[in-house]
């Protein structure tokens, strides 16, 4: 209804719902939906379309990542499939909301972010750097301050456990730089339209949503324990195989790709520790923590079926031998 009245009025800079102000989030996601309701008419694959392409194109952005960084091709395929394989991601995808937009331009901010970090080529590094502000700025605009929090909270402890804290002021800049070139002409818009929409969605939609006692949504801290087996169906009968077997396969080979998997812990582990911590809660919430689930998943199931050719090889030639 948003993105109808922003194609009604003409008003595509204050989100409004039946005519009054809705200020609960930033407009990016009702663009998407608006731009797409243009092109294609007011009907219901129109306004799920962005969502769905939102999933896709985040599992594009686990097969790059995992592709570029593991000698292993099949286990991006894998990440891939994994991912848009999960109930989860496959129900949140053909919805029309807005947190399948907001966990892809996460994801692609998480996957450039790691891309910059292991560069060592100047230009591409300055250019994966300038895609991670421009994904974080986009992300703010889907869902607002959480895109920086929880950036914030895997990227700051992730170089310092790598023992690269420096880099955070000598290149965090550019990409800090990139995010507020996409989000200041909006922000400055709707300030100037409407003075107290920073305030409300600030302290209403942020503050007292995460911390307050009587927080929309107020549901317990295992609260996202309980869906996740739920929204990973069915590869969450899988993850103890994989967790056994993140670094190493059955045949005791060092996996190649170890740098990516303690990453992707991070990126998992962090998230979802900061949504079960914050008062208001919904299963929808937690959907940017299962690309990282995902890539997890892929390494740790290959590495054991890896292993167990390995060992099926082995002892195929000793009866031949003997």
């Amino acid at each position: 209804e948003i993105p109808r009245e922003m194609i009604t009025t003409g008003n595509w800079v204050s989100p409004h719902l039946n005519g009054l102000r809705y200020f609960e989030k930033p407009v990016l996601g009702y663009w998407f939906t608006g731009i797409s309701m243009q092109l294609l008419g007011d009907n219901a694959f129109a306004m799920r379309l962005p969502s769905a392409l939102s999933a896709g194109l985040s599992a594009l952005a686990v097969f790059l990542l995992v592709s570029g960084f593991t000698q292993r091709r099949s286990t991006a395929l894998y990440a891939a499939m994994i991912y848009l394989s999960m109930l989860g991601v496959f129900l949140i995808g053909t919805i029309n909301i807005l947190d399948s937009v907001f966990s892809f331009l996460l994801t692609a901010a998480f996957v450039s972010f790691y891309f910059s970090h292991r560069e060592s080529v100047p230009k591409k590094r300055l250019l994966y750097l300038v895609l991670l502000g421009v994904f974080c700025g986009a992300a703010f605009l889907a869902k607002g301050f959480l895109a920086f929090a929880l950036l914030g909270a895997v990227i700051g402890p992730y170089v310092i456990w790598q023992g690269r804290w420096q880099e955070l002021f000598t290149r965090g800049w550019i990409a800090l730089l990139s995010a507020i070139v996409i989000v200041a002409p909006w922000a400055i818009q709707v300030h100037l339209q409407e003075p107290d929409y920073w305030h409300y969605f600030f302290w209403e939609e942020h503050v007292k949503r995460f911390s307050s006692d009587d927080a929309q949504h107020d549901e317990p801290f295992w609260f996202y324990l309980m869906y996740l087996p739920l929204l990973t169906l069915p590869w969450i009968m899988h993850i103890p195989v994989a967790l056994k077997n993140l670094f190493k396969n059955r045949g005791g080979e060092q996996y190649t790709g170890a740098e990516l998997v303690k990453y992707s812990l991070l990126w998992f582990l962090v998230p979802f520790v900061f949504f079960s911590i914050a008062r208001g809660k919904l299963p929808t919430y937690v959907l940017p923590c299962l690309a990282p689930l995902a890539v997890l998943l892929a390494v740790g199931i290959e590495n054991y079926l890896s292993g167990r050719k390995s060992t099926g090889s082995k002892a195929r030639g000793f009866t031949v031998a003997n």
